[in-house]
């Protein structure tokens, strides 16, 4: 029975019993293990097809100056994180050239608030180091209330609204990239809708998250 620890027998049978009832529940609840080395987390609970999610530090450790950022846009500390991120993205693996960044949008009214989504800045830092291709075309029109204002269980339930033009075609390997990943509630939503819509493969990277 050693073939059943090869990773795409893994793969395979992981996929299957997603859309078993009963094991899809379980899947859900199987928390992220976390690896000493580097900030890398399985992804099975989220969707089988998430194969990683890449966070480069603490959200607790660079709160304020995520806050400065995306409130006030200092250009000081925005060219820090940057630079930041830049340099990390290089340590990570070379995705593949069909691969295409995607940042995680902003509701209509989060936009009218800010006019501005630091997401799409980080994916476009990460474009130009992996040289790959950008997808702009996912949308989502409304936010809804403030993360701040929700409980923990209430930014779990919420499920987000997100939208691509039905004739876009969604590539087959997509890189979400997030500001802060929190509750998780929106890379689920994102990936299961992703996931709707042909995409065969999703990787994560986010500059921080909340523990």
């Amino acid at each position: 029975m050693w073939f059943l620890n090869h990773p795409t027998v893994l793969l395979v049978l992981r996929e299957l019993l997603w859309y078993i009832p009963k094991w899809k529940v379980i899947l859900e609840k199987i928390p992220p293990t976390v690896s000493d080395v580097t900030e890398w987390y399985h992804t099975s609970w989220i969707h089988p097809r998430v194969s990683q999610i890449w966070v480069i530090c603490n959200y607790q450790a660079i709160s304020p100056l995520l806050k400065q950022w995306k409130y006030t846009t200092n250009p000081e500390v925005q060219t820090f994180l940057l630079s930041t991120f830049r340099d990390w993205l290089c340590e990570l693996p070379e995705l593949s050239k069909k691969s295409y960044i995607l940042p995680i949008p902003l509701g209509i009214d989060r936009w009218m608030e800010r006019w501005f989504n630091q997401s799409v800045v980080l994916a476009k830092v990460a474009k130009k180091t992996f040289w790959v291709w950008y997808f702009p075309w996912c949308f989502r029109f409304w936010s809804g209330k403030h993360q701040s204002t929700l409980t923990k269980d209430e930014r779990q339930k919420r499920m987000l609204n997100f939208w691509i033009p039905p004739w876009i075609r969604v590539p087959q390997h997509i890189v979400l990239i997030d500001d802060v990943i929190s509750t998780w509630s929106t890379l689920h939503s994102c990936a299961e809708y992703l996931i709707k819509r042909w995409c065969k493969r999703i990787t994560v990277i986010a500059l921080a998250r909340s523990s």
